[in-house]
């Protein structure tokens, strides 16, 4: 499976001069020249890889869950900046020790 590279963005620079009736705008007023190439790049962090390849760890499966829970769920994941996996991991971790208590 091949990773998804995201393209940088770029900003081009808009024309600036006035229209009729505008005001031009005095260069002085910059203390330097204003650059011209504008180029916003993305950078994506790495994942962190195991030893072995995820599939042979890992197994998939489907659940309906409440709308709700699933955006606080994503909003945490976000705020943690943890992955989805290591979270449901953990909260069923957390449901297996509870429930084999008793």
């Amino acid at each position: 499976m091949t990773e998804a590279v995201a393209e940088p963005a770029t900003i081009t620079k808009v024309d600036t001069t006035p229209e009729e009736g505008e005001e031009e705008i005095d260069d002085a007023f910059f203390e330097e020249e204003p650059e011209t190439d504008f180029t916003v790049t993305t950078k994506k962090a790495r994942r962190k890889r195991g030893e072995q390849a995820f599939e042979k760890t890992h197994i998939r499966f489907t659940v309906w869950v409440d709308k709700n829970l699933k955006q606080s769920f994503e909003d945490i994941a976000s705020k943690r900046d943890k992955t989805k996996t290591t979270l449901l991991n953990e909260a069923i971790a957390d449901l297996v020790r509870k429930y084999e208590a008793y």
